[in-house]
């Protein structure tokens, strides 16, 4: 018998012509805990063996042990025989487990377990049994080993033909000379891959691209040369032109008409300066001498013209973009003052701004809309000019955004609104090249009538 506090005493013994299995346990007081009574339990082993068929195997049996290694319930051996001599029971240690052994001389797997009250679940299996099957099993194996091995083959080699025959056929579409020569476009769909499709459509796009900025750099280009020739054809300055005002100059000192000589003169410079032997940039103290000039012509015209002029010594060397300051000036004359012939009064002048120098020119005239004016400046159109003078404001402004588009800033012309005429003004980048100014300053400053004194400033009446 096996006796445990939690689970009562197992025995087994023959009852009848039954085999019986008996479970007793202690029935004790709910009040005091004291001992009440015994509750016994018996079963019939066939219900033993009806749990144990439900997991018959093959080859083999079952045994049920008890604590003492007597048969409970066994196929091949008789009820409660002792098994205790038997050399695979004593190797039956611990709690369960599995063991080899021989068994009426034939090797055996034999594995066992344990319940809580000390009896043991032994099952005996003939090795033979697993040895039947390591051939068919390995068969098997082998089998679906080079199954999966063919199948996986053919599935890498989709794979990579899928992946690598588009990027094939991409590198070879790359590298065709029409291509390359932005000719022919790429195709626009050559594999199922999203990654590779997206690759082709940002290649082709690339490709537009470079073929868009090369398009725009050479209309840019055009469009330069094609304003830089109008600029020179506006500008009219042939050499017998300087002769001729050379020689209206000398009969205007012999015949002693100071005023005659003083027109002359500033129309010489005007031509002197707008010339500036084709160059872009000049100094901004030269681009004043010029607009200065020409306003000394128009002050001739219009009686009552106030001119100022206000450049800043430290800036009198910037660079600035050649011929801003006259158009702008003439706009004012022409526009501005076209229903006035009193107190017309124009101011130019200039200041720097972080990075930028900015020129003002403002009068008092009849004024415009400044953002009408700005929008049409927005619009860059180079089609649109001043009715009268035909080279305006659109022209400057285009002018400043053709040789400022390689630097950084908001550069252009910008109308500012005044409580009388109008305002504009031209930023440019800050250039303080000072060894280029003078040297662009003493090409233009040698006179065409020998060595004339420097034109003065005309400040406020």
């Amino acid at each position: 018998m096996n006796r445990n506090d939690s689970d009562g005493v197992w025995w087994a013994q023959p009852f009848g012509r039954g085999k019986m299995v008996y479970m007793a346990n202690r029935k004790l007081s709910y009040k005091d805990g004291r001992n009440i009574g015994t509750v016994m339990v018996g079963a019939d082993t066939r219900s033993i063996q009806s749990v144990i068929g439900n997991a018959p195997i093959d080859k083999g049996y079952y045994l049920l042990l008890d604590e003492k290694n007597h048969v409970i319930y066994s196929a091949q051996h008789s009820f409660m025989e002792d098994l205790n001599g038997t050399p695979y029971v004593q190797a039956l240690h611990g709690i369960k487990g599995t063991i080899k052994a021989n068994v009426d001389n034939e090797s055996y797997r034999i594995m066992y377990d344990s319940f809580d009250n000390g009896w043991k679940l032994v099952a005996l299996v003939p090795e033979s049994h697993f040895s039947r099957y390591t051939f068919t099993i390995t068969v098997i194996c082998t089998i679906i080993g080079l199954v999966t091995l063919i199948v996986s083959g053919i599935w890498m080699h989709a794979i990579v033909a899928r992946v690598t025959v588009p990027i094939s056929q991409l590198v070879n579409a790359m590298q065709r000379r029409d291509v390359l020569e932005l000719e022919e476009p790429l195709p626009s769909s050559i594999s199922e891959i999203y990654e590779i499709n997206e690759l082709n459509q940002q290649f082709s796009a690339m490709l537009v691209m470079i073929r868009q900025l090369i398009e725009k750099s050479f209309t840019e280009e055009i469009e330069r040369r094609q304003l830089q020739l109008e600029l020179l054809q506006a500008q009219i300055n042939p050499h017998f032109l300087y002769n001729t005002l050379d020689l209206i100059n000398c009969r205007a000192l012999i015949s002693g008409d100071i005023e005659t000589s003083m027109i002359v003169r500033s129309l010489a410079n005007v031509f002197r300066y707008g010339l500036n032997k084709g160059k872009t940039w000049i100094p901004l103290n030269d681009e004043a001498c010029q607009v200065e000039a020409y306003l000394d012509i128009q002050k001739q015209m219009l009686d009552d013209l106030t001119i100022s002029i206000d450049i800043p010594e430290d800036l009198a060397a910037v660079l600035v973009i050649h011929l801003i300051l006259q158009p702008l000036a003439e706009n004012c004359i022409v526009h501005g003052f076209a229903n006035k012939t009193s107190d017309c009064r124009i101011e130019i002048s200039a200041r720097r701004e972080s990075e930028s120098v900015i020129l003002r020119v403002e009068d008092n005239g009849s004024g415009v809309d400044p953002d009408l004016m700005n929008y049409r400046l927005a619009r860059e159109s180079s089609k649109e000019k001043s009715s009268e003078g035909g080279y305006g404001t659109l022209n400057v402004h285009r002018r400043i955004l053709l040789n400022c588009k390689e630097r950084k800033g908001d550069y252009g012309l910008r109308y500012i609104r005044v409580p009388n005429g109008t305002c504009v003004e031209a930023v440019m980048p800050l250039i303080a090249d000072t060894d280029e100014a003078i040297k662009n300053e003493s090409e233009l400053r040698p006179s065409l009538f020998g060595n004339p004194a420097p034109i003065e400033r005309m400040e406020d009446e």
